[in-house]
């Protein structure tokens, strides 16, 4: 019988070992440089600022605010870089989720790509992201990430700009490795060659540049008249993975899918034809099939390949025996919602990882790095209507939100009516915490 696993512990996994390159890990870099970057702001006295949605490249191609989750975690990690060296009895007033705000007050003219276009930032109020009012902005704090084309190092660049419009530089630019986790972030597949997984499988290291070079961009759109090239790490990775609108396979066409009906039902078949075991993290627009786990892909629970097995996704998981089918919205419903998924919405994402299953809890002895990973990227979670009520309270808490995006039809979300779906709960071991593919497939673009 097919059994489908979700690992019942993610803490198993521990916390691969940042890249080195030109500078340090990117939270090493951002903490050396936030204290200069707040005697900046407060030199201008920039006392109640945001922080924007980073602009990401990869090469010589335009930037992008639709580059992957990437473009929000680096603005969480620059707000809490910044929120850590702020004094709690300093005047500062961080705002919250300016993306956001702009987003639902439709500031279309809002952008910080040209002087216009950042002058619009201050039309409206900003809450501020501790007690309950709502404030006008000093300034913004802008950044952008810059991938060199082998992917080997990743240029940073933080930029402030006030009510001129004027766009003025933050710090100074550097350079980093990027690791596993922006790789990922930024929606740049891959698939290790076999002989790097085998490497993973015995224990061995794989190293940041052979993640690097293992990446594949998808190819530019084919002519009309002809086939589009088979994507090498959706075609090559040892967990196939089936995309099927009510039934029949969809196939992606470089990155890209075809946008599924409203009346299509959307289901993933996971097939593990290999000798090996794998842990996979499966999500829908940013979100964890299993439980809608909003968190680090590293620690999201996973469902469990055995060998020769295979398994059938057709909803979140939402308890050990049931499970809500997923649902293709109409268009006037599908702009509202997708607000929740940011630049996630439209994307399926699949990340595998090798091991084995095994009867062992895991230890609560991660390092302290670990353990603080998911809410330095984005936030501890906080009940529904409670917020910190001073700089204190908001520092303990690293409260942060994502951004909005635009709405299209096709997007798919949980729907009503629990089905039967059951799932085992086991342990799983990883050989190591190196993914060995890392896909996203784009199957609607926000907006058209």
């Amino acid at each position: 019988m097919t059994r489908c696993l979700p690992a019942a512990a993610a803490a198993l996994f521990l916390a691969l070992p940042a890249a080195r390159g030109a500078d340090d890990d990117l939270p090493t870099s951002l903490d050396k440089r936030a204290a200069d970057a707040v005697k900046v702001l407060k030199d201008r006295q920039m006392f109640r600022y945001g922080v924007l949605k980073f602009l990401v490249r990869h090469g010589d191609r335009p930037y992008s605010d639709d580059s992957g989750e990437l473009n929000t975690t680096l603005m969480n990690k620059v707000y809490t870089a910044l929120l850590t060296k702020l004094d709690d009895a300093s005047p500062f007033v961080p705002l919250e989720d300016a993306n956001g705000v702009v987003a639902e007050k439709k500031i279309t003219d809002a952008n910080h790509r040209t002087e216009d276009g950042r002058k619009a930032f201050f039309s409206v109020r900003y809450p501020a992201a501790f007690g309950d009012r709502k404030v006008a902005a000093d300034g913004f704090v802008v950044g952008t990430c810059s991938f060199a084309e082998n992917l080997q190092t990743a240029t940073l660049e933080l930029n402030v700009f006030d009510r001129t419009g004027k766009l003025d530089k933050l710090v100074e630019p550097w350079t980093i490795s990027p690791d596993r986790t922006m790789i990922g972030e930024a929606r740049l597949s891959y698939v290790l060659p076999p002989i790097q997984q085998k490497a993973l499988v015995s224990g061995q290291p794989v190293s940041a540049r052979d993640v690097q070079a293992a990446v594949v961009l998808p190819a530019e759109k084919p002519a009309a008249d002809k086939p589009a090239k088979p994507f090498a790490p959706y075609e090559n990775c040892p967990v196939k993975w089936q995309v099927r609108y009510t039934g029949k396979p969809v196939v992606p066409a470089g990155n890209t899918l075809p946008e599924p009906g409203e009346d299509d039902r959307v289901s993933f078949v996971l097939t593990n034809p290999t000798t090996e075991t794998y842990a996979v993290v499966l999500l829908v627009n940013g979100e964890n099939t299993l439980y809608q786990e909003r968190q680090d892909v590293y620690r999201c629970r996973k469902w469990i390949l055995e060998p020769r097995t295979e398994t059938v996704v057709s909803g979140f998981q939402t308890e050990d025996q049931t499970a809500i089918p997923f649902q293709v919205l109409k268009h006037e419903a599908a702009t509202e919602n997708s607000v929740r998924y940011g630049e996630n919405a439209g994307t399926f994402r699949l990340v595998v990882y090798a091991g084995k299953v095994t009867d062992t809890p895991p230890k609560d002895d991660q390092p302290a790095d670990d353990r603080t990973l998911v809410a330095s990227a984005r936030g501890t979670a906080k009940p529904d209507g409670l917020k910190p009520q001073t700089l204190a309270g908001l520092k303990s808490s690293l409260r942060q939100t994502a951004a909005g995006a635009p709405g299209s039809r096709g997007l798919v979300v949980k729907g009503s009516g629990a089905e039967k779906s059951e799932t085992i709960k086991t342990y799983f071991a990883p050989a190591s915490p190196q993914p060995v593919a890392d896909i996203s497939l784009r199957y609607y673009t926000p907006g058209k």
